[in-house]
């Protein structure tokens, strides 16, 4: 009997230390997701003691961030999801310093003249719509630590819209062109404004030549066969705060859009449709996309958003953005153009 007493309570001894573990421990092994992520994006500091326990405190905290954020993806799985991203060891600071780059430069006319405004025709619009599908853009960029958003997003939609003035496959233009001709007067991988950037390419009658190679630096020679190129002709932005149907004509009826957001929630952005975390307040816009399509069959409407931090980022390089509530300020700044026929 006695035995069978000191038994019994060995085995409850051992099966309280059996689960014990699981009531201490976190979720995640959060150290160990940290040495796959410095081994995954070799990271240089996996040598440095000093800095590899710096970058885990960025990281843990990254991580808490996140878990929180996903509490609306588990309610709703077509919500965004978030997690380990290449800029998960960098503080929202770091993040917004080196990999947004939008300035609002204010200027009296940000719009120049004889674009015909385009009435709401939602009746009419297709269900869904994405010049991806036309082979009319080109491929998603890498801006890397350098806030070239801005350029890239006018150079993609001047893409698009000379590829649908020659009904032919979209090509690369030069975002060094635009570097070394614009950057000496302005701010280069520190940001930029494209609606100043496409106002001065239509004042100096800027041809915007193909195939240049981008190596990240500023300040190069300005030199271009003025006859060769694409021109812009004109240009409008706008706010469309309250009437993003006209966003979905503009869309499907005459090209994709630029627009200035607020990216600094998508430091971790996975996949999935954005519908929180992302305010849309004008004071908050410090990153620039291309608006590319739509989807209004899909139960969550989105937009289909073309982002400049390489493909590896979101969705192959994209993300979706629900439509109708302004969200990260997609309706805020808005810019469509126009270029000149392409022969």
């Amino acid at each position: 009997m006695e035995t069978r007493k000191i038994v019994a309570i060995i085995a409850g001894i051992i099966c309280l230390f059996c689960f014990v573990p699981l009531h201490v421990n976190p979720p995640y092994n959060l150290e160990g997701q940290f040495q796959r992520f410095v081994s995954d994006f070799d990271r240089p500091y996996r040598y440095n003691p000093e800095a590899y326990e710096s970058r885990f405190l960025v990281f843990e905290k990254s991580m808490v961030r996140l878990k929180t954020m996903n509490e609306t993806h588990w309610k709703n799985p077509n919500s965004a999801m978030y997690g380990v991203t290449n800029f998960t060891d960098l503080t929202p600071e770091e993040f917004r310093t080196n990999h947004l780059g939008y300035r609002n430069v204010e200027i009296t006319q940000n719009s120049s003249t004889g674009m015909p405004k385009m009435e709401s025709r939602r009746v009419d619009l297709p269900k869904s719509f994405d010049w991806r599908l036309k082979d009319f853009v080109t491929g998603v960029k890498n801006q890397g630590a350098c806030g070239a958003c801005w350029a890239y997003s006018v150079l993609g939609v001047v893409e698009t819209m000379a590829a649908k003035s020659g009904q032919k496959k979209a090509e690369d233009l030069s975002i060094q062109q635009i570097f070394d001709c614009f950057d000496s007067q302005y701010f280069g991988c520190h940001g930029g404004d494209f609606v100043e950037l496409l106002q001065w390419i239509i004042d100096e009658d800027i041809p915007l030549l193909r195939n240049g190679l981008y190596t990240k630096r500023t300040g190069g020679n300005c030199s271009f066969d003025a006859a060769s190129g694409v021109r812009v002709k004109d240009f409008t932005c706008r706010n469309f705060v309250g009437n993003e149907d006209e966003m979905l004509n503009l869309l499907a009826f005459h090209g994709p859009l630029v627009a200035a957001i607020n990216g600094l929630t998508w430091q971790n952005y996975l996949g999935g449709i954005i519908q929180h975390h992302c305010d849309g307040e004008f004071s908050k816009l410090n990153h620039v996309v291309e608006i590319v399509g739509y989807n209004l069959a899909h139960n969550t409407p989105y937009y289909i958003v073309r982002n400049s931090w390489g493909k590896g980022f979101g969705e192959n390089g994209y993300l979706r953005i629900a439509i109708g509530k302004n969200l990260c300020g997609i309706a805020q700044r808005v810019a469509l153009l126009d270029i000149v026929d392409q022969q």
